[in-house]
């Protein structure tokens, strides 16, 4: 008691010794925001001085700052385990530095007597980079997506960088997506140059005489060849002045006629992409559709494919397996009351979607025939096993036999779509005699086949030319033949020059009627040449 009366009398009488500073107005204390938190928060102008408060630079959340009350630690574990948005999480005890360490070497990598550990580096904590790094293991391993949701990958982290933040499949895969749209990125800027690779690696492979290059239709690739033209034509080992060295890919030239001619006839395609992906939308409506497929007795044991709608041969793969399963369509449309009203709905709402009906189903069946014929040919131009160069001529006169057929049929919805085709087929295959797509080489390759020769470019140029401009184009191609005979026999002795007088103009075989296009046009080739008698005589080139 003595004592608490002793200390507030000490406590009064000290206050009343006069302090001649007390009547002078208290300097302002200048405050330093020192902690490197605030590097990330700025401080709320404006509000409660007894209640200030901070904002997060990334995700613009609030918090109390005030320096005695709450501190910094609040904000530091925002930025360390919370805020999503923040590229880094925040070490305090790093604040920014740099480590040194020893960078692994994997078992194989290590030589005889050599430590595990390689050469020393620099490291700093990134999560952008450890994300980043995660993609690509994805992509290289071929990992699921689901990987990072393991729990033994959990661990795992937990162990190598407990600040990271494990995070879902839809996160990774949209991290895998960004990689793979900046790696193309960067190859595209490699490829504005792709000229001046392509000779590079001509150097480097010693490769001198070159032929032809076959590359896709695209405008990089159109200067990249002009300018590989320009700069090999006068070298030794060009072939006439490599004039004829671009040749376009006939399998990328028939995707976009073919690409041209679904746009017309979307609608029924439509119906029945809405139908497929009803019936895979859910295992309940896909074991509805497989009981559909029994009670039908479909001797169905295939796949039921959704398209994707900007590649033709999956769309022609869906319409395929559909139309095998018309009846168990039709069945899961009556027995299903969902499925109308489902695709009904939604044609509502995107004006697309609606079920297949009875005139859809014969439209696809005649479509299918139709698709078959750029499949078949695609596939057979895309072989590697065996010579290609004589087939292009071929497919190309089939496949316009049959658009032209499809043009004269006189229904509109197939004279459209053919009409369309027809239209990109010419630009690249049509109008021969000033076409600068056509390289005419590839006719060269028909005249070299024993089966073809001259006699069949001749029956075709009568045809879609007529007798003055196939004259021409004989002419044309029989001085581009002497030149390129004349070119290989240069360097060769008289002895190795080969001779093709036993070689017949035409060829004896019968091909029967198909819708095959290559089978096609021969078996017209074959009754023109039966019917002609007269036969000129040949020179040594021909």
């Amino acid at each position: 008691m003595d004592g608490h009366s002793s200390s507030v009398v000490g406590s009064s009488s000290v206050s009343s010794i006069p302090n001649p500073s007390s009547a002078l107005p208290p300097k302002p204390i200048k405050s330093e925001q020192t902690s490197v938190v605030w590097e990330h928060f700025t401080k709320v102008e404006g509000g409660d001085l007894k209640d200030p408060k901070s904002q997060c630079k990334y995700c613009n959340k609030l918090f109390s700052c005030h320096t005695r009350k709450h501190g910094t630690n609040a904000m530091l574990g925002h930025l360390r385990n919370t805020c999503k948005k923040y590229p880094d999480r925040f070490d305090k005890d790093d604040k920014s530095q740099s480590k040194l360490s020893f960078e692994g070497k994997r078992e194989g990598q290590m030589a005889v007597g050599e430590g595990s550990v390689g050469k020393l580096v620099i490291t700093k904590y990134n999560a952008a980079k450890i994300r980043e790094a995660i993609a690509q293991m994805i992509i290289k391993d071929e990992l699921p997506f689901s990987f990072v949701e393991g729990e033994g990958f959990w661990d795992f982290m937990n162990i190598v960088e407990p600040r990271f933040s494990i995070y879902s499949r839809n996160t990774v895969m949209k991290d895998c997506v960004k990689l793979f749209l900046s790696e193309k990125e960067k190859f595209r800027a490699m490829f504005m140059t792709t000229g001046v690779r392509i000779l590079l690696c001509m150097l480097e492979w010693g490769i001198r005489n070159i032929f032809a290059i076959t590359v896709d239709n695209a405008s990089t690739n159109d200067a990249a060849l002009e300018f590989v033209k320009r700069r090999t034509s006068n070298k030794e080992g060009a072939i006439l002045e490599s004039q004829f060295m671009h040749i376009r890919c006939c399998a990328h030239i028939l995707n976009l006629i073919v690409t041209d001619g679904l746009k017309e006839v979307d609608e029924f395609i439509v119906s029945v992409r809405s139908a497929v992906k009803y019936a895979k939308s859910s295992p309940v409506r896909f074991d509805k559709f497989k009981a559909c497929i029994e009670r039908e007795q479909l001797d169905f044991k295939g796949l039921l494919y959704l398209d994707i709608p900007t590649r033709w041969n999956s769309t022609f793969f869906m319409l395929e397996g559909a139309e095998k399963c018309q009846a168990a369509f039709q069945l899961m449309e009556e027995l299903d009351k969902t499925f109308k009203p489902t695709l009904t709905e939604e044609k509502n709402e995107k004006n697309d979607l609606a079920p297949p009906t009875c005139a859809d189903w014969s439209r696809i069946k005649i479509f299918l025939k139709f698709l078959k014929l750029f499949y078949d040919a695609t596939i057979r131009i895309l072989g590697s096993l065996y010579c290609t160069s004589n087939m292009y001529f071929q497919e190309i006169c089939g496949i316009q036999m049959h658009l032209q057929e499809y043009i004269d049929n006189g229904d509109y919805v197939w004279s459209a779509m053919a009409e369309k085709m027809m239209t990109k087929y010419n630009k690249y295959w049509g109008h021969l005699e000033n076409n600068d797509r056509v390289n005419l080489m590839m006719f060269i390759a028909v005249i070299l086949d024993p089966q073809t020769k001259l006699v069949s470019l001749e029956y075709w140029f009568k045809d879609v030319l007529g007798v003055d401009r196939c004259n021409a184009m004989k002419k044309k191609l029989k001085s581009i033949l002497h030149k390129l005979y004349d070119h290989y026999n240069s360097g060769e002795s008289s002895s190795q020059v080969l001779h093709s007088s036993g070689l017949s103009q035409g060829f004896s075989m019968k091909i029967e009627e198909s819708e095959n296009a290559n089978l096609y046009f021969m078996n017209r080739f074959h009754k023109y040449l039966t019917s002609k008698s007269d036969i000129e005589n040949k020179s040594e080139v021909d």
